[in-house]
């Protein structure tokens, strides 16, 4: 099945009811002996996202999330896999003035297509 539509219908209804938001993605700093300097590349991504609270039993439940973090739903429209390379790269995401870390990455893909990612971030 190609999911070409539903990739696009899902980027257009979180553009509808979300709000705009920069994802940056930076590789994890390298060491180069011959400059003696560490390196990474960040490049950013413009986009949109619907920001939820988690509820008190969702932070009870668990220690991994913790108070205020949010689950911010993302589209794949547009973006590189964010949850291919766990440790090697890191993402923000900036939006509303505010700038959130992401702890957790999970991916809707039916069929191996990536339609949305589910960020929990912490800020």
């Amino acid at each position: 099945m190609d999911y070409t539509s539903i990739v696009l219908s899902a980027y257009n209804a979180i553009k509808d009811y979300g709000s705009a938001a920069t994802i940056q993605v930076s590789t994890k700093a390298t060491y180069n002996p011959s400059t003696d300097a560490h390196a990474s590349a960040a490049t950013n991504y413009p986009t949109y996202a619907l920001i939820r609270n988690y509820t008190e039993n969702e932070v009870n439940r668990t220690d991994l999330i913790k108070a205020g973090d949010k689950e911010m739903i993302i589209p794949a429209y547009g973006l590189p896999r964010l949850d291919t390379q766990p440790g090697k790269i890191h993402i923000r995401v900036y939006q509303g003035g505010r700038t959130w870390q992401t702890i957790n990455v999970k991916t809707v893909e039916p069929g191996g297509t990536a339609i949305l990612f589910k960020l929990q971030a912490r800020g």
